[in-house]
């Protein structure tokens, strides 16, 4: 008699943010920005990680009905969640997040935008030139892929030197979006036996490891712009709050922290710390 194989959810998983917000509150959070974060999931540690998300999908699906979790819909109480009290939906805020702390899962974050690419255009221009299949480089959700993809090969190589957690090579699925579910996308570049040489699009609803990666990409995205948006002499709400006191609590391989006294921060302070870096990169202070 046969029985089913269960397979293992290890590999890496990416996710797009999205644009959390009708209007950019700063030239350094441009509209025209595409995110993606993307959560390493290490063969070790995948079984109790699929056993801890499968118990904190049951309970979520029973109590309020969600097949899945979108934590944009959670954070604004929309759709199931649109009569579920604040204490609740930060309480599952704070389950997710202390999964994630728990395991210590590496942490990478790519965005990219017209107004960045501006700031190199050579590099580009010989990019947009390629012809490869799938691959648009004048696509800015497709350049945001790829970087984030380049730099996630190179952190493993630097992880099999810390851990024999990495030995094998990583697959990497990617929420469907750009790509209909179940598509395998051959990669523009090598893998070089570190990650996959093609990835594969699927549905969130259909791999936990997406329904993570959904979470680091809203977290991340959302403390960008809640400090892009803070006014002089104002202090965070108790919602912001909660979501930047996660953000130091994440395995970040791609993001510089810095501290923040809500007393006096302000999204002009913020600014002037960008334009500062920007200038010794050697680059415009401001993107345009």
């Amino acid at each position: 008699m046969l029985t089913d194989v269960k397979l293992s959810i290890s590999g890496i998983y990416i996710d797009d943010s999205g644009n959390p917000g009708a209007k950019a509150p700063s030239v350094f959070l441009p509209e025209s920005r595409k995110s993606w974060a993307a959560v390493i999931i290490p063969e070790s540690i995948a079984n109790d990680i699929d056993t801890g998300m499968s118990i904190f999908l049951g309970g979520v699906a029973k109590e309020f009905g969600a097949p899945e979790l979108h934590f944009t819909d959670i954070y604004s109480g929309r759709g199931v969640w649109k009569n579920v009290s604040v204490a609740k939906r930060i309480e599952i805020f704070d389950l997710m997040s202390m999964l994630i702390t728990k395991f210590n899962l590496p942490i990478f974050y790519q965005s990219f935008s017209d107004e960045f690419r501006n700031d190199f255009s050579e590099k580009w221009d010989q990019l947009t030139k390629l012809d490869i299949e799938f691959w648009d480089f004048t696509n800015i959700g497709h350049v945001s892929l790829f970087l984030l993809l380049i730099q996630l090969r190179d952190a493993i190589s630097t992880l099999r030197k810390q851990s024999c957690d990495f030995e094998k090579i990583l697959t990497v699925t990617v929420d469907s979006g750009l790509a209909k579910s179940s598509a395998i996308i051959q990669l523009p570049f090598s893998g070089m036996g570190l990650i996959s040489d093609s990835i594969t699009f699927e549905h969130s609803n259909h791999k936990v490891g997406l329904q993570i990666s959904d979470f680091v990409a809203f977290i991340i995205s959302k403390s960008q712009r809640i400090m892009l948006e803070k006014q002089s002499g104002k202090n965070f709400s108790e919602a912001d709050l909660h979501i930047l006191n996660i953000i130091p609590r994440l395995n970040h391989w791609s993001l510089d922290l810095m501290g923040v006294d809500q007393n006096k921060f302000s999204k002009e302070g913020y600014e002037f710390f960008l334009q500062r870096d920007r200038i010794k990169k050697g680059l415009n202070a401001k993107p345009s």
